[in-house]
C-alpha cells in the first residue's frame, strides 16, 4: 500500500485513536495534522523567549569530551563541555542516523515516515531521490512562530531539498515560514572542488534569493557565526528564532584555521580524518563560543539555547566502531545518541535521562513561545525546562530508507530502531541490510551499543513482544 504524507491525510480512523490512547499512550504522538494556509503575524508578548537552536552536523556523544562516562580522549570542546556544565545536559537525547531526516523532523514535528524525508537530499539529483519536503503540507515551526510574533532566521546548511527544475530550491527556506536563509543551500562536495573556503553563499528572502561563490576565503564556520551575530542584532526588539545549522564537523575534512584550534595543525597527516574531524569540531567549539559571548547580557538573558548533534559520527571518525554499525546511518547508538544541551533562564545546572528525540523541538520550542501544542509526532520536554514532572516520552524511534518519497517496497534499506528505558529493537530491511531484527538490552548504560539479546528469557520475550507491536502501530498507521 502507498504511503500517503501524514501532513495532508489522515492515517487515523475515530475509533483508533482512543484504542491507541489506552494500549500504548500514543495520543500526543500520533496525531492527525491538517494543512493550512500561513498564518497571519501577530503580535507577540514582549516577554517571549528568544530561541537559538545551534545544530552540529555529524556529532555524536562519542566526540563529546563533556558527555559522562566518555570513553573519547581526542575530541577538544571546552566551549561545549563548560556550557553542559553549567547548563542541564540531556544524557538519552536521539536524532535520526542522517542529516535531512533529522532536519525535516525538527521543523515539521513529524518522522520521516510522514513527511516522506527518509535519508539524506542529493541536491544534484544523481540519485533517484527526485523529491522535496511538502512545505505547504506540514506544520512548519517557524509558520508557527511567526504567529507569535517571531522573526525567523536560518543560518548555515538547509538539506531539505533537491535542486528539481522549476521547484526555486533556493526559496525553500522561505517557503518552510523563515524570513531569511543565509547560508548553504546543501553538502560541501568535495569530488566538484568544495570546501570550507569553497563554497556556494545562498541569501534568500520574501523578495527572493541571491547566490554567489566565495572569493574571500572566509572559513565557512566562521561565517556562519558572523551570519547569524548580524541577522539577530538586525531583529532589534521582535522575539527571534534562529536555526543555526553548521556545516561542521560534516566532511569534507581538511585543517581549519589554526587561531581556532589548540593542536598545531603541521602535526595532523592530511588523511588523518579523525584528527581533522577533531580539529573541525574544535574550530566549530570555539566560534560557538564567540557567538555566545557576542550576545548582549539582556538578550542572553531571555534567550533559550539548544545545542545538538543532528546524527551519529561518521564511520572514518568514530571513536568507538562496532561490527554492527555503530556509526552514521545505521540505527545503532552510535548512530543515533547525540549530545544535547540545553540553556535557559532560571534553568539548574545537571543532567536528565529523559529519553528525547529530535523531532520533540518542535513541540518544545512552540510551547516556549507560549503557542498550542499541535497534534504530531513531537512531544514537549519544556516542562523538564521549567523544572516539572512529567509530559516525557516512554520510547524513541528513529528510522532511515532510501529512497526518499512515498515509493512502495521493496526500497533500497528500511532501517529502524525502538528504544524504551532498558531494551532496543533494530529491524532492516532491504537489499543492502544483512540484520532483519535484533533484540538488544542497554539497561541503564549511558554509552554503548548493549549485547544482542535471544528471546531465551520470558523478559527478554516479552521486551521484544511489546517493541515489535509499537513498532507495528507507529509504523502501519
Amino acid at each position: 500500500m502507498r504511503i500517503v504524507s501524514r501532513c495532508t491525510v489522515s492515517l487515523f480512523t475515530t475509533w483508533l485513536r482512543p484504542l491507541l490512547r489506552v494500549a500504548v499512550s500514543l495520543a500526543a504522538w500520533l496525531g492527525v495534522t491538517v494543512a493550512q494556509a500561513p498564518p497571519a503575524q501577530v503580535d507577540a508578548s514582549p516577554k517571549a523567549p528568544n530561541l537559538l537552536v545551534i545544530l552540529l552536523d555529524d556529532w555524536g556523544i562519542d566526540r563529546f569530551d563533556g558527555f559522562p562516562t566518555q570513553p573519547d580522549t581526542s575530541a577538544r570542546t571546552p566551549v561545549l563541555d563548560a556550557f553542559a556544565a553549567d547548563n542541564l545536559l540531556f544524557t538519552r537525547a536521539y536524532a535520526d542516523p542522517v542529516c535531512s531526516p533529522s532536519r525535516a523532523a525538527a521543523l515539521t514535528g513529524e518522522y520521516g515516515r510522514n513527511t516522506g524525508v527518509g535519508t539524506g537530499f542529493t541536491w544534484f539529483n544523481s540519485h533517484a531521490d527526485s523529491f522535496a519536503l511538502d512545505l505547504e503540507a506540514c506544520r512548519m515551526l517557524p509558520a508557527e512562530l511567526r504567529t507569535r510574533g517571531y522573526r525567523n532566521i536560518a543560518i548555515g546548511k538547509w538539506h531539505l531539498t533537491a535542486n528539481l527544475p522549476g521547484s526555486e530550491p533556493y526559496m525553500h527556506p522561505i517557503r518552510a515560514g523563515f524570513d531569511v536563509h543565509d547560508g548553504v543551500i546543501t553538502n560541501l562536495v568535495g569530488v566538484r572542488g568544495m570546501s570550507y573556503v569553497d563554497y556556494e553563499v545562498n541569501l534568500a528572502t520574501a523578495e527572493g534569493s541571491t547566490q554567489h561563490d566565495v572569493t574571500d576565503g572566509l572559513y565557512l564556520t566562521t561565517r556562519q557565526i558572523d551570519d547569524a551575530l548580524r541577522h539577530i542584532e538586525a531583529a532589534g526588539e521582535q522575539p527571534w528564532f534562529t536555526w543555526l545549522a553548521l556545516t561542521a564537523p560534516h566532511a569534507p575534512w581538511h585543517k581549519p584555521p589554526q587561531s581556532l584550534v589548540s593542536v598545531d595543525l603541521d602535526s595532523i597527516e592530511h588523511d588523518d580524518n579523525q584528527a581533522l574531524y577533531d580539529a573541525m569540531l574544535e574550530a566549530a567549539d570555539t566560534e560557538i563560543g564567540r557567538l555566545l559571548q557576542s550576545l548582549d547580557a539582556d538578550t542572553r538573558a531571555n534567550t533559550v539555547v539548544f545545542v545538538m548533534g543532528d546524527n551519529g559520527t561518521p564511520g572514518t571518525a568514530f571513536n568507538k566502531q562496532s561490527e554492527s554499525g555503530g556509526k552514521k546511518g545505521f540505527p545503532d547508538e552510535g548512530g543515533i545518541h547525540v549530545p544535547l544541551i540545553v540553556s535557559a533562564p532560571g534553568l539548574a545546572a545537571g543532567t536528565s535521562a529523559q529519553l528525547v528525540h529530535i523531532v520533540d523541538l518542535h513541540a518544545t520550542l512552540l510551547e516556549l513561545a507560549g503557542a498550542d501544542a499541535l497534534d504530531n509526532d513531537s512531544v514537549s520536554f519544556a516542562p523538564r525546562l521549567r523544572g516539572e514532572s512529567g509530559g516525557a516520552r516512554e520510547w524513541v524511534y528513529s528510522a532511515r530508507r532510501r529512497p526518499n518519497g512515498f515509493s512502495d517496497p521493496p526500497r533500497e534499506f528500511d532501517r529502524r530502531s525502538l528504544r524504551n528505558d532498558h531494551w532496543k529493537l533494530i529491524t532492516q530491511t532491504g537489499s543492502n541490510d544483512q540484520r532483519k531484527s535484533e533484540l538488544r538490552f542497554l539497561g541503564d548504560a549511558l554509552w554503548g551499543e548493549g549485547e544482542p539479546v535471544s528471546p531465551s528469557t520470558d523478559e527478554s520475550r516479552a521486551a521484544r513482544r511489546e517493541l515489535q507491536a509499537l513498532l507495528k502501530l507507529i509504523e502501519e498507521r
